[in-house]
């Protein structure tokens, strides 16, 4: 069901009839289905085909991916006796417009009955995803779906949404620091699963020795990848890279930094427009970096939607809105010594990804969550964090 507005959902949601409708199984075959015929519904919508982050979720729903991921990281001797927990709800990031849909999927596939809080925000791909889930669940066969799973719109400080929380059998919280902490702090069932995801960030390792030796059409299709991970949210996303890391033994950062840039440019002036408010809260944020480093930072402005920045606090910084931390790297060895603590993706280009697996393993403290090739920041799966969010979001039962 769908509460697409606050007055709807305060009006409307019954929530003592959708508590108790039952759970399902986790993986289940009438749950493949559905996000198959999901899948298929939003590849060939020619709206939907104007979103790259709403094909990539169409991809990733597809029958082949699903059974993929059962085959590889779900327990084979469970068979089905694992179970969704009961009704799980989802706070979803208000800035990043398909994250409550990976959400959705994630308390879907492990059985639960889902209630998804969408983002404030209204973002056009919002629009087509639930016009299309209204399509397909509209079905007779897939009546099931409709009826465990409602996404509404809702003030955080609803009193009515306040009170689901301390209902419900699971709760999952993607924002920032500050949305954390308010959800920790409400009241809950004493069995309630928690799972938070907080604020992150992330980087670019770029080989700069590679770069130079690349084509043009290479190097086009790398700047269209990074765009995607990066303008695309606006580097919204805990997975968007707010440093690039350029790495080089020949001295070459300069020159690959300059290579990248102007063909980085060139893609931005077709795909990327700034707001005008987005340039004031640009500038401003560059005044917040210096209190932040108690100090000043270094910036190199290539256009008006592409600078770099440096300080010796940069630690301390999340740029975004096309402000990236530029750092060079001699020596592979030292990748570790940028990261930051809340560290979570390193894309890459140009790499063997077990070369930097290599270095990273027994010389951080904490290994970080993803190494992933550059475009593929923002594809969320079942593996968030490093939490298997099925065996996460679902309990076995002990059947003997």
């Amino acid at each position: 069901m769908q509460f697409e507005e606050e007055k709807i959902f305060e009006a409307a949601f019954d929530s003592s009839s959708f508590f108790k409708l039952s759970v399902t199984s986790a993986f289940s075959e009438d749950c493949i289905l559905f996000l198959s015929q999901l899948s298929k519904s939003i590849l060939k919508d020619k709206d939907a085909r104007q979103f790259p982050d709403l094909m990539t979720f169409g991809y990733f729903c597809r029958k082949a991916n699903l059974l993929k991921f059962k085959d590889g990281q779900l327990d084979k001797d469970i068979g089905d006796t694992q179970f969704g927990r009961g009704v799980c709800l989802h706070i979803a990031p208000a800035n990043i417009p398909m994250n409550f849909a990976y959400s959705f999927i994630m308390g879907f596939m492990s059985g639960n009955k889902n209630i998804i809080r969408l983002p404030s925000k209204r973002f056009p791909q919002i629009d087509i995803f639930l016009r299309i889930f209204e399509f397909v669940t509209n079905t007779h066969a897939f009546n099931f779906v409709k009826e465990r799973n409602s996404f509404i719109r809702s003030d955080r400080n609803s009193q009515k949404l306040i009170d689901l929380v301390s209902k419900v059998d699971a709760l999952v919280v993607w924002g920032g620091d500050s949305t954390v902490k308010t959800f920790r702090a409400l009241e809950k069932k004493v069995s309630c699963f928690e799972v938070y995801f907080p604020d992150r960030v992330s980087s670019f390792l770029i080989n700069c020795d590679f770069l130079i030796d690349e084509s043009a059409d290479n190097i086009l299709k790398l700047c269209e990848n990074f765009y995607n991970d990066t303008y695309l949210v606006d580097q919204n996303a805990c997975s968007s890279p707010s440093m690039i890391l350029w790495y080089s033994k020949n001295d070459n950062h300069l020159l690959a930094r300059t290579i990248f840039s102007n063909y980085l440019n060139k893609t931005l002036e077709k795909k990327y427009e700034m707001e005008s408010i987005s340039r004031i809260e640009k500038d401003i944020d560059v005044m917040r970096y210096c209190n932040l480093v108690d100090g000043s930072v270094e910036l190199d402005k290539y256009s008006d939607v592409l600078w770099y920045m440096d300080s010796p606090g940069f630690k301390l910084l999340k740029p975004k809105l096309g402000v990236f931390i530029s750092k060079n790297i001699a020596d592979l060895e030292l990748l570790p010594s940028f990261f930051r603590d809340n560290e979570q993706t390193l894309t890459y280009y140009g790499f063997d990804n077990k070369d930097i697996l290599k270095v990273l393993l027994n010389k951080v403290p904490r290994l970080i969550d993803r190494i992933v090739p550059v475009g593929k920041a923002l594809d969320i799966g079942f593996i968030w964090d490093g939490k298997n969010m099925i065996n996460t979001l679902s309990k076995y039962m002990d059947c003997q």
